[in-house]
């Protein structure tokens, strides 16, 4: 009876160090606590599907895009990242007036705040976003180009995989105006709609 009692607490504890907590960070820190010594700087990339919102519609069509950015922690739970996001264009076929290219691209910088849950290896967060983009879209018979700042928003999550790997899902939303050198009757509001997946990994 003691040696079954001895096999049911050791696989406890083996239960509870696999799948109550995460793999540790570089330098043995616990879920919830970024490493202090080597690895506040983080970097990270994924694709992404980026559906169009706004005057942008009329352009565009639901496109695939990639995203690269790098960050710093502020604290266990605040960071700093700036980062470039491209968006390979799907240009609106069922339209009169044919489209001869149409590039989207933007910089960004943004703060992120991740919480800790009790107990769970993922961490939610969100992040606020001041973005310039690149807008052009040329036509037979007229052009858009331009280059305008913006703002956006995101929400998602991460996991970690390994001691200095997480995948990372979100989902976001940019919003651009682009001021009337585009168009001359109104201004053109450029907004995406996105869902992301990627991994983020620790100098």
């Amino acid at each position: 009876m003691r040696l079954a009692g001895e096999i049911v607490a050791v696989v406890a504890a083996l239960q509870g160090s696999a799948f109550g907590q995460a793999p540790p960070r570089p330098g043995g820190a616990p879920v919830g606590s970024e490493p202090s010594d080597g690895s506040n700087i983080r970097w990270s990339a994924g694709l992404l599907i980026a559906h169009p919102q706004g005057d942008l519609a009329d352009e565009a069509d639901t496109s695939l895009g990639i995203r690269a950015d790098v960050g710093y922690n502020i604290n266990a739970n605040l960071s700093v990242h700036g980062g470039l996001r491209y968006v390979f264009v799907n240009a609106e076929t069922d339209r009169e007036e044919a489209l001869d290219s149409f590039r989207y691209y933007d910089l960004g910088a943004s703060g992120r705040y991740a919480f800790d849950l009790t107990g769970s290896a993922l961490r939610p967060f969100v992040e606020l976003k001041l973005l310039y983009a690149i807008l052009s879209v040329e036509r037979a018979r007229s052009d858009v180009n331009a280059d305008d700042p913006g703002i956006g928003g995101r929400a998602g999550v991460t996991y970690p995989l390994r001691p200095s790997i997480d995948i990372v899902f979100a989902l976001g939303y940019t919003n651009i105006f682009v001021g009337e050198e585009g168009f001359t009757n109104h201004d053109y509001t450029a907004a995406w709609f996105d869902l992301d997946g990627g991994i983020q990994g620790y100098f």
